[in-house]
């Protein structure tokens, strides 16, 4: 049970609150917890069996990495609003068709969040990329080798994996 609830910090993308609670064996405990907006993450697939991810500089890894395409859904958008955006923001895209295969909570235990997952077919480029402060690269590669990255740990960032699994198994003819 939770007693008390502490503001400790907060951002656009982000907030960190303290909640003092009563576990269940009736003892005094805190939770530390972060709020994040919820987010999309999209796996375009070309009728090739070619994959659009994107390579971005992760200031918390102090790495480059290579993840699906995605971002936050902002205040008042629909999570398939959300999707074509990305879409267009970091690949430079436009879906004549999305699949939604459902969410997925990346972190169960101090942080509340939830990302939508899309794979985007029947692929469009767009005339430009819109102006966003995203600094991806897109990158085309088959998805036997996104798999392949996945299983070696060249791509880590778990929401990522997943839908490079599921889309795998959405498109078993790409193996």
């Amino acid at each position: 049970m939770v007693t008390s609830t502490v503001p400790i910090y907060k951002n656009p993308w982000i907030e960190v609150t303290e909640d003092r609670v009563i576990r269940p064996d009736q003892t005094d405990g805190i939770f530390g917890l972060v709020d994040m907006k919820d987010g999309v993450a999209i796996l375009p697939v070309l009728p090739d069996g070619q994959v659009i991810l994107g390579k971005e500089y992760k200031y918390a890894q102090q790495k480059e990495m290579i993840e699906v395409i995605g971002g936050g859904i902002d205040a008042n958008e629909w999570i398939d609003e959300a999707a074509c955006r990305e879409l267009a923001e970091e690949a430079g895209v436009k879906a004549g068709r999305l699949m939604y295969l459902g969410p997925t909570d990346p972190f169960t235990t101090l942080v509340r969040t939830r990302d939508h997952l899309f794979i985007a077919t029947e692929l469009e480029a767009l005339p430009a990329k819109p102006d966003t402060d995203d600094f991806v690269e897109p990158i085309t590669i088959a998805l036997k080798t996104a798999v392949e990255y996945v299983l070696t740990g060249k791509i880590t960032h778990t929401t990522s994996c997943l839908l490079i699994l599921r889309g795998m198994l959405a498109f078993p003819q790409f193996k």
